[in-house]
């Protein structure tokens, strides 16, 4: 059989599933890694490390950093790419593609084939392929032309993002949107907004302004999950009650 090497620069992680062990607690979580994909050797080269203080794993590549909070799933065949931080109880479905430099917020939900941070290219050059900037293709063109074709792109928290949808470079989700299935994201989502469509349109929010307004102060996600479990889940008021009740910013530095 002949041995193929998936490079870091084609797939970062490559996993069945990566699943935190020990959720409850601050001991080392488990990562898995396949010893054969689709009958060939995949090669990743990885070296985890477990952060005790900031209770996170940080997967040490020769190209970049991914890290990956408390209770992260990812599923083979997710690309995750270097320089991106994915919060905790996030899950990434099989066939999504996070590009480099993107983070994603706590309590997020990718699904099938979704691409995030989606790379640009130019369009007003001689040609849009990537071989007139990028020294894997041409180090003499790379010496002479430069293109930035990825910028910081953010997943707030407890965001939704349906299948099949992309989300371009530099773009900002807020906290509590949903993306749609097939949607195209090219600007700023806010938070709490609903978006489908090519291009990604606003076709409502999730909540009144009010409920929005005291969502986005209390920050939930920020909270011991343990105490995440005690909230109301079904009702958005009661669990705004509950939250006022507590004493939050002292929770939150738990």
């Amino acid at each position: 059989m002949k041995i193929r090497h998936i490079t870091l620069r084609i797939l970062l992680i490559s996993v069945l599933t990566i699943l935190a062990a020990g959720c409850q607690t601050a001991k080392q979580p488990d990562i898995a890694l396949p010893s054969d994909i689709n009958g060939d050797t995949a090669e990743v080269n990885i070296v985890a490390e477990y952060d005790a203080q900031e209770n996170a794993i940080i997967k040490n590549y020769s190209s970049g950093l991914v890290k990956l909070d408390n209770c992260v799933q990812l599923q083979y065949p997710a690309f995750v790419r270097p320089g991106t931080v994915i919060g905790r109880y996030s899950y990434i479905r099989e066939g999504a593609g996070i590009f480099p430099r993107v983070t994603i917020g706590r309590y997020c939900s990718i699904a099938t084939h979704a691409i995030v941070g989606a790379t640009a290219h130019p369009t007003n050059w001689l040609s849009t392929s990537s071989f007139q900037y990028t020294k894997a293709f041409d180090p003499e063109c790379a010496k002479k032309w430069h293109f930035t074709d990825n910028l910081p792109t953010v997943i707030g928290n407890d965001v939704w993002i349906g299948a099949n949808a992309v989300i371009l470079t530099g773009v900002t989700v807020g906290d509590g949107a949903i993306i749609g299935a097939g949607a195209i994201v090219t600007k700023d989502v806010p938070p709490y907004a609903i978006v489908t469509g090519i291009p990604a349109k606003i076709m409502r929010y999730r909540f009144t302004p009010d409920i929005i307004s005291d969502l986005l102060e209390l920050q939930w996600w920020n909270l011991p999950h343990e105490k995440i479990r005690e909230l109301n889940f079904t009702d958005i008021r009661a669990t705004i009650q509950m939250l006022r009740s507590e004493n939050v910013p002292a929770l939150q530095n738990l």
